[in-house]
């Protein structure tokens, strides 16, 4: 409110943001907390400081061209979005591409078909383990992009209003997850922190109402339990319902990988990083991922309406298999 918001545009900013999140500390009462690095070190607290790149292309500074950035990368991560969905509608009709969903969808779409990569120059059958993948990966890629095309959309309604600053919305929802190293790199900074800092306060609550103290590892374990059911009891609306136990396996898994690499940090007194860490990190995440990407596989996904008809994505979508991949059902 230090510009002039009123309470009701400030409560409703309070709502709908978590930019103060791993910024920095914030105290509670003052809103102005000590840098992370003038903390107390304590022996539960895991700290990873780094010094923040400079942004290659810093942010504009006036309210037009903030607008006018939040649009284009809406429009960006909506075309993505439309035409990733409108790919698997179109490559599994009878599977991926129903919104009713069913079981084992993943397994019936790979058995049923063959793609056949650059037909009219390679004509390289794309493995069936290569096709399980590909298509195992487009269900992060979508949540990324339909979270980030929300993100932007909302920033371009609040900054066009001229009821926010054009600053309070420069950090993006994501940071670059591709990026990631460690596990912990990835939850921790990479993905979205819409819940994090709810779920770790709500862990911390629940370990002092029961009397009982618990070191980072399980601290991290119960974070993502907390995560895990939020997903599985948030999706009970779905019909069919996504496996709950396979969203919630996932979000437990996610939270054991975070405890390993505190163990090897603790043993090594190196972080996990650097190359080995990317291989480390996304080989445990397609593995662990694969639970809940087939969960919300069955669940019909991938053939839902999530966006209006006569997107961009139906005119691309058409476009790219006829010059990239052959598709025929076997």
């Amino acid at each position: 409110m230090a510009l002039g918001r009123s309470r009701h545009i400030a409560a409703f900013d309070v709502c709908i943001n978590s930019r103060l999140v791993s910024l920095r500390s914030v105290g509670l009462d003052t809103l102005a907390g000590p840098p992370n690095a003038a903390l107390p070190k304590q022996p539960h607290v895991e700290r990873h400081l780094r010094h923040k790149r400079r942004k290659r292309h810093p942010r504009p500074t006036t309210r037009a061209g903030s607008v006018a950035r939040h649009v284009r990368h809406a429009l960006v991560h909506y075309v993505v979005l439309d035409t990733m969905l409108a790919l698997l509608r179109l490559v599994g009709p009878d599977t991926l591409g129903t919104p009713h969903g069913t079981r084992n969808v993943l397994d019936k779409f790979v058995n049923s078909t063959r793609i056949t990569a650059l037909p009219g120059f390679l004509g390289w059958v794309v493995p069936s383990g290569g096709v399980r993948f590909l298509t195992e990966l487009c269900v992060p890629l979508a949540i990324w992009q339909a979270l980030s095309c929300g993100y932007h959309a909302l920033a371009t309604a609040c900054i066009g209003s001229g009821l926010w600053e054009v600053q309070s919305w420069d950090v993006d929802l994501f940071d670059s997850p591709w990026r990631a190293d460690s596990i912990i790199d990835l939850w921790g900074k990479r993905w979205h922190q819409m819940f994090r800092h709810q779920f770790i306060i709500l862990s911390v609550a629940t370990t002092r109402a029961l009397g009982i103290k618990i070191g980072s590892h399980a601290l991290f374990l119960l974070t993502f339990v907390f995560s895990g059911l939020l997903h599985a009891f948030g999706e009970l609306s779905m019909d069919p319902v996504p496996e709950p136990w396979k969203l919630g396996s996932f979000f437990v898994l996610a939270g054991l990988g975070c405890a390993i690499e505190v163990s090897f940090k603790r043993a090594t007194g190196h972080r996990v990083k650097g190359l080995l860490g990317r291989i480390w990190t996304w080989t445990f995440m397609f593995f662990a991922g694969s639970l809940a990407t087939n969960a919300w596989l069955d669940g019909g996904i991938a053939g839902c309406t999530l966006l209006p008809a006569g997107g961009a994505g139906e005119y691309i979508a058409p476009f790219v298999l006829s010059k990239l991949c052959l598709v025929e059902r076997i």
